[in-house]
This record gives structure tokens, sequence and C-alpha cells, in this order.
């Protein structure tokens, strides 16, 4: 029986920030247990407006368009997204069945070699752990994780998916495992710096300049699509609790 996934599809978005391109949503049950920003509530997604979109996908909100889909049937919808698109501007990647923790790696491994062979630029993030230990990541997990994407992307070499962190230590961790990473930064985070290990931190341009959006970052490559980049992504801390987030993560940055 082939498994079917909810998944929302603005095929042009009207946000600012992301500006006309294909984004996605998928179901807050692909969010792993082991995102710290989940569990304390500081989570973009938990907040304001962006709620009620998830919430609206969570309860399949006929109003909304939500649809299931198959993988294949995802795969043909492909063809109909812009050059460069969203992945899951809520939710994550595929869940493996049995553990919200572990990456569906059949889902993923086709998800990257379609973008590949349509030529998309496809802005992805993952959450879910690739080091054993983080926030009670188990080594099966952090393996399992590694391997799947390791295996999709080896075949889709101009694709990349982020790994998301929520520390310099973590972001500095997963960029030596040779991912590509984005981290969650302070409210004033610097434009460009280092983490103490000497890898290079530069802000999300969509951030840092007022007439940068997602489509137009990078001159048609945003910066976090691009692949082997040798820099870590940073997106300062934003939403009604980003305050205490900010905070959080300058303690432990202080603390690693």
């Amino acid at each position: 029986m082939m498994r079917a996934l909810m998944i929302h599809v603005v095929l042009v978005s009207a946000n600012l920030k992301l500006g006309s391109i294909t984004a996605t949503r998928t179901r807050s049950t692909t969010c792993p247990s082991t995102c710290g920003l989940l569990s304390t509530g500081e989570c973009y997604d938990l907040q304001g407006n962006t709620r009620i979109h998830r919430d609206n996908v969570d309860r399949r909100d006929p109003r909304y368009k939500s649809k299931m889909y198959t993988l294949s049937s995802f795969l043909d919808a492909m063809a109909g997204f812009t050059r460069i698109w969203r992945w899951a501007v809520g939710g994550d990647l595929p869940n493996h069945m049995r553990d919200r923790n572990k990456i569906d790696a059949h889902f993923v491994a086709a998800l990257t070699a379609r973008a590949q062979e349509l030529s998309q630029s496809m802005i992805a993030f993952t959450h879910k752990p690739v080091r054993a230990g983080i926030r009670g990541a188990t080594k099966e997990q952090a393996h399992h994780n590694r391997q799947a994407l390791r295996k999709a992307l080896k075949a889709a070499p101009d694709v990349t998916i982020n790994i998301s962190a929520e520390s310099e230590k973590e972001a500095e961790q997963a960029f030596k495992m040779g991912f590509d990473v984005a981290m969650t930064g302070p409210i004033d985070a610097p434009n460009a710096s280092k983490t103490k290990g000497g890898v290079p931190l530069i802000k999300c341009h969509a951030v840092r300049y007022d007439h940068v959006t997602c489509q137009s970052c990078g001159g048609g490559q945003p910066l976090c699509s691009r692949r082997d980049r040798g820099f870590i992504v940073v997106f300062p801390a934003h939403g009604t609790k980003k305050g205490a987030l900010s905070d959080r993560i300058i303690q432990s940055n202080l603390a690693a």
C-alpha cells in the first residue's frame, strides 16, 4: 500500500520575505521530538498567523485546500513549481513510519532526485538529528538520518537539505560532518562572524536587506539552497518569543 502524506502547496506565495515562489507545508507530526524550539514553544510556526496555518493543515480543514499526496503524485506536482521553491515553511521532512525522529529515506531520495532532474533550487531544512545525544536523540536515529541524507544528496549533486541547529556548537558539529547547516541566532546576530572553531557564519540576506527575498537572494540561487557553500546561514530569532529564544541561544553559545 502506497503511503499518503498531507501537504499544503501554494504555487505562488504572497509572503513578502519568500517572494513569488512555491511554498509547501507539512503536518506538525513531521516535526521531531528532539527539536528544542518545539518543546519550549519558541518555534515560529507555533506563533501568530503561522500557528493558524499550522492548525489548519493539522486538522485537514477543507477550506485550506491541503491535499493528500502519494510520493508519486507529489513528484508529478513538482513539475508545476517555480524554479526556486521552499519545502515545508512549517513542518519537516516526512518521518520514518515508526519514528518521528527518523527521516523517511525513500521519500527524501526521491524528492532530491526530482529537484535535480527539474534543475530546481529547493530550499529545505530538517531538525531531525544527525548527532546522537542532541536533546535525547539516539545513536540509531542519528546514524539513520546521516545515511539517508548522504545517500539522497550523493545522487543529487546540485541539491541540498540544511541541518537546522540551535547553537553555534551544534551547527559547527553538523558542518564538520559534511552537511550544509542553518542555525537560529540571537536577535542582534552580526552580518558575518565565525564560530569558535572558525566556521564562517553569514546572516540570511532576506533578513539583512529589506529588498532581498528568497526569490531574489544570491542572484537567483538563495544562500541556503547552495550545496557545499562553506558557511553556516544564520536566521536571527523572530516571532513573539524571540527575546527568550535569543537569550537562550546566547547562553548556549557562551557555555560551549
